[in-house]
């Protein structure tokens, strides 16, 4: 099951419903979801998501891994787990 979601730059991306650990996501497929809320409110507004890069997160921390992460198609689940093995962490 995937969701899409608007990102930061005003593009769309198809993400997992559930987060999973940093350490089972290969860094190139790790987002998160970040509320945004109104000026001068704490009322949310909207939800958008936000890739991960800069700084690395723990391997328990969790992460929403996008579609090509979890996707059931062979070819892409080999292209993950290529990822995944490429990892030097």
């Amino acid at each position: 099951m995937v969701r899409h979601y608007p990102t930061n730059y005003d593009r769309w991306v198809y993400l997992a419903i559930e987060d999973l650990p940093a350490k089972d996501v290969a860094p190139r497929y790790r987002w998160r979801l970040e509320t945004i809320r109104g000026r001068h409110s704490r009322v949310p507004v909207d939800i958008v998501a936000v890739r991960i890069r800069g700084m690395e997160p723990l391997p328990s921390d969790p992460v929403r891994p996008a579609h090509r992460a979890v996707c059931l198609n062979p070819d892409t689940k080999h292209e993950a787990e290529q990822e995944r093995a490429t990892d030097p962490k």
